[in-house]
């Protein structure tokens, strides 16, 4: 687990999916993924660029200590805050059929562009 202070997770508008925003004195939850292939990095980046996610560099607290990392932010002129993102709602509505539309989706990686897939 890891936290990303003064952040938030909220739904991005209406849409099924979250983005992260800063909101002072909250902590975003999430996990720290280590040692990703340069596979794994460029199926991610094909699937956040389709939504015009950008990776940026910050700081979260892992096991107690700070630690740099890249997340995945919301483009700056992007989504409106919707409501506060819950995983386990998500899941619950959207998750199966989130899965299968990944999956889908990677089959175009190297075949299409991610806007176009998206």
């Amino acid at each position: 687990p890891a936290t990303l202070p003064n952040y938030a997770v909220f739904h991005a508008g209406a849409e099924p999916f979250p983005q992260i925003l800063p909101k002072l004195g909250a902590e975003a939850k999430g996990l720290l993924a280590r040692n990703l292939s340069k596979t794994d990095i460029e199926r991610l980046a094909f699937y956040e660029e389709g939504y015009d996610y950008l990776l940026r560099s910050i700081d979260v607290v892992c096991d107690g200590k700070n630690q740099t990392t890249k997340v995945w932010f919301p483009p700056s002129d992007g989504y409106p805050e919707g409501q506060e993102w819950s995983l386990l709602r998500w899941q619950e509505s959207y998750g199966r059929v989130a899965r299968e539309a990944a999956s889908e989706a990677m089959t175009y990686l190297g075949l299409r562009t991610p806007q176009d897939v998206a």
